[in-house]
């Protein structure tokens, strides 16, 4: 897959109180033509899986987030449409972190192109964001939150 030449992207660094709620911000990064959402890992706070994908299909909108699931942390690749077009779940973690790691490291398939996924602790290992290049990513995202 040729990814898009020009590619506009929001990343929403956070929601705390006093700002726009998150669909409100959403919205406005696609009125101003974003085609990729990013959002911080674990927001919104609850949901998981299932509030990403509506926030993707109410502002149709490609986004990217994270949330936990059981003892995993997973990220995911949502399309305008609401499907999860694919994720990643946490493969390295530092001595005390407890979560359940992955497996797999692969860039996932969209139509914007090749998105490596990264999720916290993960940041510290260079060879995960290596091994998504080698891949075939076109873009690499790391959620932090």
């Amino acid at each position: 897959m040729i990814p898009e030449p020009h590619l506009s992207v929001a990343v929403i660094a956070t929601e705390r109180e006093g700002h726009s709620p998150l669909s409100e911000l959403i919205a406005r990064a696609a009125r101003r033509e974003a085609r990729l959402v990013v959002l911080p890992f674990g927001i919104p706070a609850e949901g998981g899986a299932q509030a990403l994908a509506a926030l993707a299909k109410e502002h149709a909108v490609f986004l990217v987030g994270g949330w936990e699931e059981g003892r995993k942390r997973l990220a995911g690749v949502f399309s305008p449409g609401g499907t999860l077009l694919g994720s990643h779940a946490q493969t390295h973690t530092l001595p005390g972190e407890a979560w359940e790691r992955g497996d797999c490291l692969a860039p996932v398939e969209t139509p914007l192109g090749r998105i490596g996924l990264s999720i916290g602790s993960e940041i510290y290992f260079p060879e995960i964001h290596w091994s998504l290049v080698q891949q075939g990513a076109d873009l690499l995202v790391h959620l932090e939150g």
